[in-house]
């Protein structure tokens, strides 16, 4: 058996922290974004700065939508393979399966 060797928990360790990282600076970016226009707004008043809040505000929100993960839809690949329709098929699966200590679905790759 292999030891598990210190540098690859320290690479991990610094893969997490530079993900955290990102994060938080993500957030500040986009608190950047909201504040400073709002604090130039508090001190002046015009159409530029309430433009330039908005802007920011706007800019802001899409950052921090940008940060909410998306859940990918898998579609599998080709025709479902029925048991039915490709009885020999399957029997070579299954003795290969078997042979292999493995199962699952069937699925055609070839593109009709």
């Amino acid at each position: 058996m292999i030891p598990p060797r210190p540098s690859l928990a320290i690479w991990a360790l610094i893969a997490i922290l530079l993900i955290l990282l990102s994060y938080a600076f993500t957030l500040a970016l986009a608190a950047a974004c909201v504040y400073f226009p709002f604090a130039l707004l508090t001190l002046s008043s015009g159409l530029n700065t309430l433009l330039l809040f908005l802007g920011g505000l706007v800019i802001g929100a899409i950052i921090l939508w940008s940060l909410i993960p998306r859940r990918d839809q898998f579609e599998a690949p080709g025709p479902v393979v029925l048991e039915r329709q490709h009885p020999r098929l399957f029997a070579e699966i299954q003795a290969i399966a078997t042979f292999a200590r493995r199962s699952g679905a069937v699925r055609s790759l070839s593109r009709p």
